[in-house]
């Protein structure tokens, strides 16, 4: 079973997974993901199938579901199968995770164009926004042996960012790693703006105190690492584990998970603002489609879905028969 760490949220002892699963593919990356950590946790496993009723889309059926769920249910993994239709994807989705509160969403990722990324015109991008559940999502391709899980942790400042959430992201991959019997590791990257406000110090100082900007940058990657290493002094990260570079998040994630081959890259996502979601987009949204690895992406303990089921709606997942 998962490790039970106070912060892990849902994470705590994985229950049941949903898997998206996407009628026009061939192969099923989520299904093979949750497959194994169903295995390795004892977790049940829902496979879900939401039609748009866009007549140039296929259709997903209830027994289409259940020739794919034979594989899960051959090995012992308890199974249902559920197929809804709505307007668009992400709303279908979001809707049966607040119906049945999933411990874990997994969901394959593809590619998506400057474009759809700009205007929130993807499936990806609304569930990060929407999905109020651990949203895992996979790239082809089994993990390493042993897997490599890295926690993205921000260490922000008061105020910048829900302060429960870096201690939530530690947690979540900690238990991942404790089930895949893993390799547990913290990235954290800070702005090179400090250089500037060094310069900018030292300038107005005279010079006769031997001040110097080089001294005060390397303090102030002193203090930084110190709190890298209070935060992640509960988990057991070794120094080398711990990976600390200047430069913007994305650059310096992409670095860690390509130079350490991180199969899963575990990071937060919270808001900013609805204006600066649309034009900028979080460090999250921006690289998922670069990253190599799986993502699993989490909201902070008081996130709240601005969608609501629909009135009346009841579960309808059916158990895969013997």
């Amino acid at each position: 079973m998962l490790a039970t760490t106070p912060e892990a949220g849902n994470l705590q002892r994985l229950r049941h997974i949903l898997v998206v699963i996407d009628p026009t593919a061939t192969q099923h990356p989520a299904l093979a993901r949750a497959r194994e950590l169903a295995r390795l946790s004892g977790a049940r496993v829902e496979l879900f199938a939401c039609n748009t009723r866009r007549d140039t889309e296929p259709m997903m059926t209830e027994e289409q579901l259940e020739k794919l769920a034979q594989g899960l249910f051959d090995i012992g993994i308890e199974t249902t199968v559920d197929v809804c239709s709505a307007a668009t994807l992400h709303i279908g989705i979001v809707r049966k995770v607040l119906r049945c509160d999933p411990s874990l969403l997994v969901k394959d990722t593809h590619p998506h164009t400057l474009l759809h990324r700009t205007w929130l015109a993807n499936t990806d991008w609304q569930l990060i926004r929407l999905c109020p559940c651990p949203l895992l999502f996979v790239r082809p391709g089994p993990w390493g042996d042993p897997p490599r899980i890295a926690a993205a942790v921000d260490i922000a400042l008061p105020g910048e960012k829900p302060a429960e959430l870096d201690r939530t992201l530690l947690s979540a991959a900690e238990s991942f790693a404790l089930t895949c019997r893993g390799q547990l590791h913290a990235v954290h990257a800070y702005l090179p703006v400090s250089e500037f406000a060094a310069k900018a110090v030292v300038s107005a100082v005279p010079m006769a105190t031997g001040f110097d900007a080089a001294r005060v940058i390397a303090d102030r990657e002193t203090l930084v690492r110190e709190d890298l290493d209070a935060l992640v002094s509960t988990h057991h990260i070794p120094n080398t584990r711990r990976h600390l570079a200047c430069g913007a998040p994305s650059d310096v994630l992409m670095g860690v998970v390509r130079q350490h081959n991180i199969d899963l890259l575990v990071m937060g996502a919270y808001s900013r603002g609805w204006i600066y979601n649309v034009m900028v987009g979080s460090t999250t949204e921006r690289i998922l489609d670069l990253l190599p690895c799986d993502v699993l992406v989490m909201k902070p303990a008081n996130f709240e879905c601005p969608l609501q089921p629909l009135p009346g709606m009841q579960p309808s997942s059916s158990p895969r028969p013997n």
